[in-house]
C-alpha cells in the first residue's frame, strides 16, 4: 500500500503566520492555486492508482480534497481525527502576540504533555491520528493507494513516529509545505517504512 499525505493549501491566517488549529479557515486564492498544481501532478503520476481520498473535516482541508477529488473523480471522506492540533486560546494568534503569556515556553519545551490553554497536547493529537491510521492499515488492501489531506501537525507526527521512530524528532522532521505532499510506502510488516516521493515546489 502507498499513502499520499498532502497538506491543505494556504489560508489568510497561514499567510499571517498565525497558529491555526481547529479554527475553520477557508483557502485563499494562493491556496487554491497550490492545490490545483498538486492535483494536476497527482492526477498525472498517481491518478490511476488512487482508490480513496480521506481528509480532515475542516473547511481548508475539505476544499483542498474536493479539488483533488474533482481531478480524480473521487469523493473525499471527512475524518475528524485528521484535524490539526487544537491551539485553544492561541488560535489565530501569532507567536509575537502570545510570547509573554503563561505556558508558551513550557509548551514549546514539552508539547507532548503540555497543551495551550483550552487546547490539546501533541500526544492527544497523536493518539487520534494513530488510532485512525492503524485502522486504515488494517482494513485497506495491500495494492491500494490512498490520499490523505491533512495539516502540518498530523503529517509531522506520522513522520516522527511512523517513519523516523522517534517522537523527539517531531520539530526536526522535514515538514510539508502548503499544497505539497509526500508518498509513503507500507512495509511488509504492516508499518509505514519509507518516503518514496516528495511533491513540493519552490514558491
Amino acid at each position: 500500500m502507498k499513502i499520499i499525505f498532502a497538506r491543505h493549501g494556504e489560508t489568510d491566517e497561514n499567510a499571517a503566520r498565525c497558529y491555526l488549529g481547529h479554527f475553520d479557515a477557508c483557502l485563499n486564492e494562493t491556496g487554491r492555486q497550490q492545490i490545483h498544481r498538486l492535483a494536476e501532478h497527482v492526477r498525472q503520476v498517481y491518478g490511476k492508482e488512487i482508490t480513496r481520498i480521506y481528509c480532515s473535516d475542516l473547511s481548508r482541508t475539505r476544499e483542498s480534497a474536493e479539488i483533488i477529488g474533482s481531478y480524480l473523480q473521487l469523493q473525499p471522506v471527512s475524518i475528524h481525527a485528521l484535524r490539526e492540533l487544537h491551539f485553544g486560546d492561541w488560535e489565530c494568534e501569532t507567536y509575537d502576540s502570545i510570547r509573554e503569556r503563561d505556558l508558551l515556553q513550557e509548551w514549546i519545551q514539552n508539547p507532548f504533555q503540555i497543551a495551550p490553554p483550552h487546547g490539546e497536547t501533541l500526544q492527544q493529537l497523536g493518539n487520534r491520528v494513530d488510532t485512525w491510521l492503524s485502522h486504515i492499515l488494517l482494513h485497506e488492501k495491500e495494492d491500494e493507494t490512498i490520499l490523505v489531506m491533512s495539516h502540518g501537525g498530523p503529517i509531522r507526527w506520522v513522520l516522527a513516529k511512523w517513519i523516523l521512530g522517534d517522537l523527539q524528532e517531531f520539530w526536526n522532521a522535514e515538514g510539508v509545505k502548503h499544497g505539497s505532499g509526500l508518498v509513503i510506502k507500507l512495509g511488509r510488516d504492516g508499518n509505514l517504512c519509507a518516503i518514496i516521493d516528495r511533491m513540493t515546489w519552490n514558491e
